[in-house]
């Protein structure tokens, strides 16, 4: 069970499990989850030179005719460009894929992966 912050609850409401206690040095629970936000990662990348140049990719290739070489030359891509996304050379293009699954053979834990991708970078470097 994930417990949050401004929760009073002392147990899992699923399993009756106790919460983690807080540690003294630190103040922190004994056990948490960081959750990465999506926005301050990408930010963090248009705001350093080098990464902000790699991700100027999507918007400075060249198509070639008949030939596909990464996502922007797909149909859904250029659907959404002609719809009027993608209007600037800083909007960043990515891809979330989420698999759960049960660890453990009873399936009484079970896991989510969430994995972003930033698609705008050039997949020949």
């Amino acid at each position: 069970m994930m417990f949050e912050d401004d929760d009073n609850l002392s147990t899992c409401r699923h399993c009756n499990t106790d919460r983690p206690s807080i540690l003294p040095s630190s103040g922190l629970p004994e056990s948490y989850v960081s959750v990465a936000s999506i926005s301050d990662i990408v930010a963090s990348k248009l705001y350093h030179p080098l990464t902000r140049s790699q991700l100027l990719h999507r918007s400075t290739r060249q198509n070639e005719v008949d030939k596909v070489t990464d996502v922007f030359d797909g149909a859904m891509y250029k659907g959404m460009v002609g719809s009027g996304f993608f209007d600037s050379p800083y909007d960043v293009a990515i891809t979330l894929g989420i698999d759960g699954f049960a660890p453990f053979n009873k399936g009484l834990f079970t896991a989510t992966i969430v994995n972003m991708t930033i698609m705008n970078i050039d997949p020949k470097n």
